[in-house]
């Protein structure tokens, strides 16, 4: 520590000379625009920039987009010398070392006691600055309004109704999904690992789409959750790369026995509650599901958050895959039509290259998340399991992981239907040197249009989007 002591000593100082120096200036003169250039400097000098900080974690190139991990160097080294992680504790240790260097008299006059005082000053602003560059790094804001105050959900309170949640064991948004065997264009193959996480500064929440339960899907009994986690793997994982995901548990309307899709939606709005009252910290958040869970993730935008100004302002965006979002959905929430726009929403519906579009309804939206502003691109990055899909052919034994990961073999685009309306259209790559073998059928009719794999064709593409967007949306402040 005497690094650090000899540091505040020396601020300690310049807090001291500066300060009488103010005495001869009017207080409208420039001494008060030097001691914030010298508050700026001490936090700065204190807790370190966050991207440098030790225990940041590096985006990999490949992935795209800059991580924010890891405290500020400040708070890392205050919680390893005292275990009371905090600026109070800061400013004790702080205290302590001036004091030991320079003891001053009983009448507070001497010089080491001016310094000590003037130190203490300026550990105080350090603290408060490193407390907040620690909550800028984890996304919480203490000041965020929470519209549902003392709410606790019956339900939401067992961590069993969570697939996925920071802090629970299992969290299948994490645990045996980061591996991949990605396919090169000519013919090769490599290991990928994905970087998952729950250190983010924003969360995302997920519904997942209809699933066939063997239990009543009306009943709050979730003993078998192999359904559930088909769709939690292949579209609502990966998120973790970008955002801490939490995915509740809910009741659902089945495949061909009906059901009460109330039911569904009070959960939705239950869990979605408890979650702003009792686990989100303040933090920015993403809304997102897929087909009957974009259906109650839409209707819980327009219900709880679109006109709410403090959670509107809290949200980074709406990512609504194969549902009905149009352009006027929403009052206040506008499609996404720029990768740092906040505040938005994206949706498409995909449909193979030769698929008929005569029943695409009128105003449906096409966002497509690799290009907002139009036109043909290839996708950066499809994820399909190596064996025992449904709708697909297995990989192939040069697929070890679980995963196939395919770079820029599938292209989107948005196209209008007869109707007016929009939906994605993908198709294979064009070049005549890739070889990777073309394992699925693009014109064979999954739900409408290729709605099983909605999300997977995509999914670098809405990662980097969101990851995109949580920087803006960071970048705006509390």
């Amino acid at each position: 520590m005497p690094e650090r002591t000899e540091f505040r000593v020396a601020i300690g100082v310049l807090v001291l000379a500066l300060g009488l120096g103010l005495f001869a200036c009017d207080s409208d003169d420039t001494g008060g625009t030097d001691m914030d250039d010298l508050r700026e400097a001490t936090v700065a000098g204190e807790g370190g920039d966050a991207a440098d900080a030790p225990g940041t974690d590096e985006r990999r190139d490949q992935e795209g987009g800059a991580e924010h991990s890891g405290k500020g160097e400040s708070a890392e080294e205050a919680s390893e010398a005292n275990p009371g992680d905090g600026p109070e504790d800061g400013r004790d240790d702080g205290a302590g070392d001036a004091q030991g260097a320079s003891e001053p008299d009983a009448s507070g006059d001497d010089e080491g006691g001016s310094a000590t005082s003037s130190e203490e000053a300026g550990e105080d602003v350090a603290g408060r600055g490193a407390e907040a560059a620690e909550r800028a790094h984890d996304g919480r804001n203490p000041d965020a309004v929470n519209p549902y105050p003392d709410y606790q959900s019956e339900i939401y309170t067992d961590d069993g109704m969570w697939l996925c949640k920071p802090g629970i064991a299992p969290n299948y948004c994490i645990e045996d999904i980061a591996d991949a065997t990605e396919a090169l264009p000519d013919g090769s193959f490599r290991p990928f690992m994905d970087d998952l996480a729950v250190d983010h500064p924003i969360d995302c929440l997920f519904w997942y789409p209809t699933v066939e339960r063997f239990e009543d899907p009306t009943s709050l009994d979730f003993d078998n959750l192999a359904p559930m986690l088909g769709s939690i793997r292949s579209q609502a994982a990966r998120f973790s790369r970008v955002c801490n995901v939490y995915a509740p548990l809910y009741r659902q309307v089945s495949l061909n026995n009906g059901g009460d899709r109330a039911l569904g939606y009070a959960d939705v709005v239950d869990g979605f509650k408890h979650y702003i009252a009792n686990l989100s910290e303040g933090r920015n958040f993403v809304i997102y599901g897929h087909s009957q869970g974009t259906g109650h993730a839409t209707r819980l935008l327009q219900d709880e958050i679109d006109g709410n100004d403090d959670l509107r302002k809290r949200l980074v965006s709406a990512v609504l895959i194969g549902g009905g979002l149009t352009a006027d959905t929403f009052d206040n929430i506008p499609l996404c039509t720029a990768p740092d726009q906040t505040g938005c929403a994206v949706g498409y519906q995909a449909y193979g290259p030769n698929m008929s579009l005569s029943g695409v309804r009128a105003g449906l939206a096409c966002t497509n998340p690799g290009a907002l502003g139009g036109g043909k691109v290839m996708m950066r990055g499809a994820y399909f399991l190596s064996r025992g899909a449904k709708y697909s052919d297995d990989l192939g034994e040069d697929f070890t992981a679980t995963w196939g990961l395919f770079r820029d073999f599938f292209s989107g685009e948005c196209v209008e239907a007869p109707s007016g309306g929009q939906v994605l259209r993908i198709d294979y790559t064009e070049d005549p040197d890739d070889v990777r073998e073309h394992f699925l059928d693009l014109d064979t009719v999954i739900g409408f249009g290729l709605h099983v794999f909605d999300y997977q064709f995509p999914l670098d593409d809405l990662l980097d989007l969101v990851a995109s967007q949580r920087e803006a949306k960071l970048a705006e402040g509390p």
